[in-house]
């Protein structure tokens, strides 16, 4: 959406950055398990909300600051779920939490503050387009902790898949660095 959207421009070096990271994806996961069943349909509206969310940020994030904007998508958002908790008359459930539950609720809000306020940061100096790529690398991660705690090994599949994402990540941060498509970032905090 940030192309046609935000005009935003994806250089061949870019471009050969998300073939590799998407390379990647469907080398660990491919499409072989995808019905297009409800549960698929829900991600895929999902990720067309977010990527909803992202035009709009990006495009009140030329006048605002990262930080207002984080905050004011959490209360929004904490609004809402409380609205949905009040309509389907589960309040009682809120007030029923123990001390460990509702810490453990204040230590995922305060991560996901860090995770919304790191992406809106992001957005305000670097295109869309070059933010949500940075993401895709996550799988990386997941792959090589999955192979530490969890298998204790890791198959050739999942040594490409990981080799693919390296390389996308390297390529996209050297062609973004390259291109100059990242404003000079004035930590005012």
């Amino acid at each position: 959406m940030a192309v046609p959207i935000l005009k935003e421009k994806i250089g061949w070096l870019q471009f050969a950055a998300m073939g590799l990271l998407f390379g990647g994806t469907i080398a660990v996961g491919g499409f072989e398990g995808f019905k297009l069943n409800t549960g698929e349909l829900m991600i895929l509206g999902a990720t067309l909300f977010w990527a909803v969310e992202n035009i709009i940020a990006k495009i009140v994030l030329k006048d605002v600051s990262s930080i207002l904007l984080a905050g004011a998508r959490m209360v929004l958002g904490s609004l809402i779920l409380f609205t949905v908790v009040l309509f389907q008359n589960k309040a009682q459930m809120m007030t029923g939490l123990n001390l460990i539950q509702w810490g453990w609720t204040l230590l995922t809000s305060v991560l996901l503050l860090g995770y919304v306020l790191s992406w809106y940061t992001a957005l305000k100096y670097a295109p869309a387009t070059v933010v949500a790529s940075l993401l895709v690398p996550a799988t990386l991660i997941t792959n090589i902790l999955t192979a530490i705690f969890i298998t204790r090994q890791m198959p050739n599949i999942q040594i490409v898949s990981s080799v693919l994402l390296g390389l996308g990540t390297v390529l996209l941060l050297y062609g973004v660095r390259r291109q100059g498509k990242i404003r000079q970032a004035v930590l005012s905090y």
